[in-house]
């Protein structure tokens, strides 16, 4: 199993030019999850990430929150995760961060992250 985010645009928007995976987005295993990205999350106190375990869906206003919270998220991983596992997850959410910012948030009907 995997965590990724999957986006659903409104009937008649266009995918932004130069994003190079926008419908489907692979975010991590669910054991890279469960056993790196989780107890970071919820040590740091973040609200949205943790959610992503169980499945959350996100529209164009949460994306600040987000991406303010992958921000931290991934400034914390290199530091706090273990070498084995600190630059990927910290790549995998930058990667997250940039894909979501490159959205246009009025054309995105859904995201679903879980």
């Amino acid at each position: 199993m995997t965590v990724a985010a999957l986006v659903t645009l409104k009937p008649g928007a266009a995918p932004q030019p130069g994003l190079p995976y926008w419908k489907y987005i692979p975010v991590a295993t669910q054991r890279t999850f469960i056993e790196h990205w989780l107890p970071l999350a919820e040590s740091l106190g973040l609200e949205y990430i943790p959610l992503f375990i169980g499945g959350i869906s996100l529209t164009g206003e949460d994306f600040p929150a987000v991406l303010r919270e992958l921000e931290i998220f991934s400034g914390h991983a290199i530091n706090e995760l273990s070498q084995q596992y600190a630059e990927v997850v910290a790549e995998r959410a930058e990667f997250l961060r940039s894909i979501l910012a490159g959205l246009d948030p009025d054309a995105v009907q859904d995201v679903n992250i879980g």
